[in-house]
């Protein structure tokens, strides 16, 4: 007889120290197995967990299932809860991913990222209940986690060629009135008033006339090498135009 396959989250817990490390699965136990494999042989993907199960040793972890989810359209929000709620990110957890489906600072090999890439295309859409329930579990992040996220951009440069990727995939891409509003309505919840204090203390004294000999020279130096597009001028001149005949009605 087949055995009853687990849903849910789970944990695992360094009883030496404390840490742990949240995760979800379909089959809870079949997940476990493939921990526990990994981890003897030494080819965890999580290194820091890895590095922990060699100096503490295989009796000091502790498995256990923390919550059974019924509908695995559930799985990603409630291992976000318990990420959250178990602090398992940075000293006293191994979780590298702050978000839950989310690899943010990790980096994966070729081979890993064919096997994400082909997954992700096979992947059904997520539903409208689903993304609501991940953006509610997103936004009660404790302002600790927001910051260890933050901490990872700080003083990242993106390369030439990844710079080129990302202009690649922008380009010709128009947001809707309807995208722009939510984004509009994102920033404006998630900005705190000390965050708006703090831009408008900046923004406070700016000289509001023209650029300072060195700024203009900067600027100048930024642009050197840059080529506007055909497509870019026609939509600049377009856009002068709009604005002159505005002022001329008004």
């Amino acid at each position: 007889m087949c055995r009853e396959m687990i849903s849910g989250i789970y944990c695992i817990k360094n009883t030496v120290n404390g840490r742990v490390y949240v995760g979800s699965a379909i089959n809870v136990e079949r997940r476990w197995r493939e921990h526990g494999a990994a981890l003897s042989k030494g080819t965890h993907d999580n290194a820091i967990l890895q590095r922990s199960w060699m100096k503490h040793g295989p009796d000091s972890f502790l498995f256990s299932v923390i919550e059974y989810v019924a509908d695995k359209k559930d799985l990603i929000p409630r291992e976000q809860f318990w990420i959250n709620k178990m602090n398992a990110i940075g000293e006293r957890g191994y979780n590298m991913c702050p978000f839950a489906g989310n690899c943010l600072g990790k980096k994966f090999s070729a081979e890993s990222k064919k096997k994400m890439s082909a997954s992700a295309k096979n992947r059904p859409p997520i539903s409208e209940a689903t993304r609501a329930k991940l953006s509610e579990t997103q936004k009660a992040v404790s302002p600790e986690v927001r910051a260890r996220i933050a901490a990872l951009h700080v003083g990242k440069k993106h390369t030439p060629e990844s710079i080129a990727k990302m202009s690649a995939i922008k380009t010709g891409k128009a947001q809707t009135a309807e995208t722009r509003a939510k984004i509009a309505a994102s920033v404006s919840a998630l900005m705190t008033p000390e965050h708006r204090e703090e831009i408008a203390a900046t923004l406070r004294g700016r000289k509001n006339g023209p650029h300072s000999i060195e700024s203009i020279k900067k600027m100048s130096t930024a642009k050197m090498g840059h080529t506007v597009s055909e497509e870019c001028r026609a939509k600049i001149s377009a856009t002068l135009r709009k604005r002159a005949e505005e002022r001329i009605a008004a």
